[in-house]
């Protein structure tokens, strides 16, 4: 199975933390339930917009000899803010034939974002256009086929579109934080290395404000991942925010030089808020790009 990776381009997370910032004139709760809605409605009109071959029918369950469609695919996003909506066919087709059909009716700039294939089965994952930016992010067609004893293709085709959502008040960086150092050492080190201090306040705050467009990481459906131990040569980078160089950590935000730009269940941002930990945080490996251009560092690895 190849691994899916799901791709933000650079400056993505500076147009982010602008429609955050935007979004706050609403609450983070409100606005995520609108975006939700708007998730949801799109998964629809992505599962209409579907082209299947000739003959091929809808159906409400997988069929008989198709059990292996039942589960979530394997191929997914892994926001924790996104919708997944999907829906069965069978048809006489084969399982390229059924490929060849979706993909040359996907809408202009859609690309290939993994594929599995094997004697009786084969996953398929196309990424979307982007679409009404200021309440969605990623979309992902996944088609699943399944070859059925009686020579019939059954087919499970998800739709999944990760939808904006505004940090909640208590999850965002504290207004008081005043300063701002990064810090760089091998992993679990207690001498890290200080890269930067700051403590003007308006780079401060922008860079707490690239921080929390960062989506967080989830969606892993009950799915195992065996993930590699980090090396001893990958540095860690950790931004600490405080309001003063003696007053107590307001913030903390860790996370491997070499992690990527794009969602990956095996790598996440550790944030921490006032010492209490918030879920995971993903394609943290941006924001260590956007904070090399801002401040002429080299915290990416490599």
């Amino acid at each position: 199975m190849s691994r899916h990776r799901t791709r933000i381009g650079v400056g993505g997370l500076a147009t982010l933390a602008l429609l955050g910032v935007n979004a706050l004139a609403g609450t983070a709760r409100s606005v995520s339930a609108a975006h939700r809605s708007d998730a949801i409605a799109n998964a629809g009109q992505v599962l209409n917009a579907v082209v299947m071959p000739d003959g091929s029918t809808r159906e409400t369950h997988p069929p008989d000899g198709a059990s292996a469609l039942r589960g979530a695919p394997s191929i997914r996003l892994f926001f924790r803010a996104q919708v997944d909506r999907h829906e069965f066919w069978v048809s006489d087709a084969t399982s390229s034939s059924i490929a060849s059909s979706i993909r040359s009716h996907l809408p202009a700039g859609a690309t290939s974002n993994g594929y599995a294939i094997s004697s009786a089965s084969a996953s398929y994952a196309y990424e979307l256009p982007s679409v009404a930016v200021r309440a969605l992010g990623t979309r992902q067609l996944v088609v699943n086929t399944v070859s059925m004893p009686d020579g019939q293709t059954a087919v499970r085709i998800d739709a999944q579109v990760q939808y904006l959502a505004p940090w909640s008040p208590g999850q965002r960086i504290p207004a008081g934080a005043r300063m701002l150092q990064i810090t760089r050492g091998p992993f679990g080190s207690s001498t890290p290395r200080v890269v930067r201090a700051i403590t003007d306040l308006a780079t401060v705050r922008q860079i707490a404000a690239l921080i929390e467009a960062l989506p967080f990481q989830g969606n892993e459906n009950g799915l195992g991942f065996s993930c590699p131990a980090f090396p001893p040569r990958v540095p860690f980078d950790t931004f600490t925010f405080r309001a003063t160089p003696d007053s107590p950590v307001l913030a903390k935000l860790s996370e491997s030089a070499e992690q990527s730009t794009t969602p990956d269940p095996c790598e996440s941002a550790v944030l921490s808020i006032r010492g209490h930990d918030d879920p995971p945080i993903a394609g943290g490996g941006q924001l260590l790009t956007e904070v090399d251009h801002l401040l002429g560092l080299r915290l990416t690895a490599g």
